[in-house]
């Protein structure tokens, strides 16, 4: 409560009717520091102000310091004092010019930058006074606004921030300077970059204490501003104590910034405590009370408490809280003098009384022991209350020790523990939660054989549980039953690891899982479902080539012991083994006991006996001599010319001159195909001696290939000196009669073509 002068209240009063109607502050420079601190921000019997200063620029011709006032539909305070870092005129709306005001010869404040840990500061307004309080608390109301608070910044500007302080420290002591304005409940300094809104490039910081970023029609010609704060302090009573306010730009003279001092609310009071409230967080449980203290110094205090406006009988300093409102006190000292306020809002918060309730669950191996799920039960205990949190379980009445772990709580049964639930702000009831067991149905194990049809055969698939069982699950059962399902008989207890969606075992071949069947929260019954995966081994699905003779067939045999066959070229076909004569791909798809498939496919090949249309031969070119076999035919086929050796070439090189027989032999078992064909070459000598051996030279086999027409020989000089044809003997090494000397001879083949064949040969002796 502030109490103030007469005179100054004719004088508020006389300006605010003049300014009621102006959507804009108004600035008044014409006030020294003694009016600006005496007159307009305290003003209250119960402070003594002396020693008022102003520190401002003397390298400009403008006032930063001045008194305001303004419309309260536009602006949080009618009237008080503002501190600019720049002209305090220029402060008066509508916000439409950027406000860079200043010289850089404008120092800075030392102090501002030691309370903020920061340097460079540049344009600094200071207001400082002493102040003696009569009662053991200060407080006042303030706001920072400033050109800083840009709507679209660059992400550099995000850090920007001209900063302000209101330091305090008590006389003659060496105590250091604390900061009052600070973010409520913490040690942080309020400046723009601690205090901003949402909607930019730069993190919003403690927006609930951010008003907003102004538009063309502010009251200020500033960016933005913070809410009202308020800054507070506890002080020795009779002591004196310096306060300075000092703001100042930061870094540069640019983007200035200020702050405004409601009027009057510099005061003297008696701090009762933070408000106990539920928009705070911390508001009373029913059936508690709250003592309030306002205690002041001196022997001559009289005490007037107030509920909701109400005047109450209590006159002591303290005071017992027992229901909500809004508690005032006034501290009249020195017979009235001087009256101190304290003022705290306390709210009640009510917690219903919970119910009993019962928990019933599964005893799978019927021991009369099971694992119950205890945060089943939590809506049931706080009814969908956001404001109340999960219960706490315990086993003892006195609700001393906790269940450590209350979703897998392992007990006998019948059982009844007790639950806590609070709310969110501390209050608390307790209630009783009785375990039972659910009555034993003996269900039977749901059998599936399900088959693995992915592309590895492991024992393992993919498949919907839920899909899959629910039907069966709750076949015949209250349609008000319902069903989960989990991978093992604890899950179903602890109801974790619920399986929903396709899932695939992980155990091959065979996996059971449970599912739990519900009645409410209640397990109604734990249904085991034994999935058994069978599947066809790929060894029965190897492809196979088959091939059948021209005018003969295929037989195609599927894998034994499968129920169904069923070939996919005729639907009709539903044998093992079929007989075809069309080549082409045959697939057979077989079915086991199980209901398992899978196919096999058969390629079916038409092969024949080859055809030998020619074998052509080179010949006379001795270990060139060749021989290459030209064939017609459907098969795959092998090649021989002597019916022991075979090669996958039709081609045989490096020939001895003789009779060979071509054999082609089809692979897949057709017929084989033969030619005969002759290597011719000449006798590189011969030895006419009489031994019988290599007396006669000649070409064998020439007269069975009609391909010799006659041959000459020659001596060295080329004289012809025999001749002879295919079926003539040959030459037998004399000339009319005379044997022909060791040397080397020539001669001349010549083919029925026309074409010759030269070379020579040596006759020994």
């Amino acid at each position: 409560m502030i109490r103030c002068s007469k005179a100054f209240f004719t004088f508020v009063f006389s300006c605010y009717t003049v300014i009621l109607a102006a959507q804009t502050i108004t600035v008044d420079t014409n006030y020294n520091a003694q009016q600006l601190a005496q007159d307009i921000l305290v003003n209250n019997p119960c402070l003594t102000i002396s020693n008022a200063s102003i520190t401002t620029t003397t390298a400009d011709t403008f006032q930063t310091t001045g008194f305001f006032t303004a419309n309260p539909v536009n602006f949080p305070f009618t009237q008080g004092i503002i501190l600019s870092t720049g002209n305090a005129n220029s402060a008066v709306g509508p916000n439409s010019s950027l406000l860079s005001e200043g010289s850089t010869a404008w120092p800075g404040d030392n102090d501002l930058e030691a309370a903020l840990n920061a340097g460079n500061s540049i344009n600094a307004t200071v207001l400082e006074f002493d102040f003696v309080s009569l009662s053991a608390a200060i407080s006042f109301r303030y706001l920072l606004a400033s050109e800083q608070y840009l709507t679209n910044p660059s992400a550099n500007q995000c850090n920007f921030t001209d900063g302000f302080a209101f330091l305090l420290k008590r006389n003659n002591s060496s105590e250091p300077y604390q900061n009052l304005a600070v973010i409520p409940g913490t040690d942080i300094p309020v400046r723009v970059n601690t205090v901003r809104g949402s909607g930019t490039v730069c993190p919003p910081a403690n927006e609930q204490y951010f008003q907003g970023y102004n538009g063309s029609d502010s009251a200020t010609n500033f960016n933005g501003q913070t809410v009202p704060l308020t800054a507070k302090a506890n002080v020795i009573p009779g002591e004196s104590y310096h306060i300075k306010l000092v703001i100042a730009d930061q870094g540069n003279n640019l983007y200035d910034s200020a702050i405004f001092l409601e009027a009057g609310s510099f005061e003297a009071v008696t701090d009762l405590g933070a408000d106990r409230t539920r928009a705070n967080g911390n508001p009373l449980c029913d059936g508690q009370t709250l003592n309030l203290d306002a205690t002041q110094a001196g022997s001559s205090v009289s005490y007037a408490w107030y509920r909701n406006g109400a005047l109450q009988s209590v006159t002591t300093p303290q005071f017992t809280v027992t229901a909500p409102g809004v508690y005032e006190v006034e501290a009249s000292i020195n017979s009235g003098s001087c009256v101190v306020t304290g003022r705290i809002e306390v709210d009640y918060s009510s917690i219903p009384a919970v119910a009993p309730v019962t928990l019933r669950q599964c005893d799978p191996d019927s021991d009369g022991q099971t694992s119950f799920n205890l945060n089943l039960v939590n809506d049931l205990l706080t009814s969908g209350n956001p404001e109340l949190l999960s219960p706490v379980y315990f086993e003892d009445a006195s609700a001393t020790t906790p269940i450590p772990n209350p979703a897998q709580y392992t007990t006998s049964f019948p059982k009844t523990i007790t639950a806590r639930i609070k709310n969110s702000f501390g209050c608390e009831t307790t209630t009783t939660v009785n375990l039972v067991g659910a009555t034993d149905r003996n269900a039977a194990t749901l059998s599936y054989v399900l088959c693995d049809t992915d592309t590895t055969k492991d024992g393992k698939t993919t498949f919907n549980l839920t899909d899959l069982a629910t039907t069966d699950v709750l076949s015949g059962l209250p349609t008000n039953i319902t069903v989960k399902f989990f991978p093992s008989v604890n899950n179903a207890l602890w109801e974790t690891q619920e399986i929903s969606g396709s899932i695939t075992n992980d155990i091959a071949n065979n996996q059971t899982y449970y599912a739990r069947l519900y009645n409410g929260i209640d397990c109604f019954d734990i249904v085991p479902i034994e999935i058994s995966i069978d599947y066809i081994p790929d060894s029965f699905t190897t492809s196979e080539t088959i091939y059948f003779c021209t005018g003969n067939f295929a037989v195609l045999t599927g894998p034994a012991g499968f129920t169904n066959y069923q070939w996919s070229h005729n639907s009709s076909l539903t044998n093992r083994e079929i007989r075809v004569n069309t080549p082409q791909t045959y697939t057979l798809t077989f079915e086991n006991q199980n209901g398992c498939t899978a196919s096999k496919t058969f390629e079916v090949m038409e092969s024949n006996p080859a055809v030998i249309r020619t074998v052509a031969v080179t010949s006379f070119s001795g270990a060139q001599n060749s021989a290459t076999i030209d064939f017609s035919g459907l098969g795959s086929y092998e090649f021989s010319i002597d019916g022991v050796n075979f090669q996958s070439s039709p081609v045989f090189t490096n020939l001895a001159a003789g009779i060979y027989t071509a054999t082609v032999v089809d692979l897949f078992g057709c017929d084989n195909s033969t030619a005969e064909f002759i290597v011719l070459d000449y006798p590189r000598f011969f030895t006419p001696n009489g031994d019988g051996i290599n007396d006669i030279w000649s070409i064998k086999n020439s007269i069975l290939t009609n391909q010799i027409e006659r041959i000459l020989i020659f001596d060295r000089y080329g004289k012809v000196i025999f001749g002879f044809t295919p079926n003539q003997t040959g030459w037998d090494g004399r000339f009319q009669g005379v044997a022909m000397p060791s040397d080397d001879y020539w001669f001349s083949i010549f083919l029925q073509t026309g074409s010759q064949i030269k070379g020579h040969f040596s006759l020994k002796r």
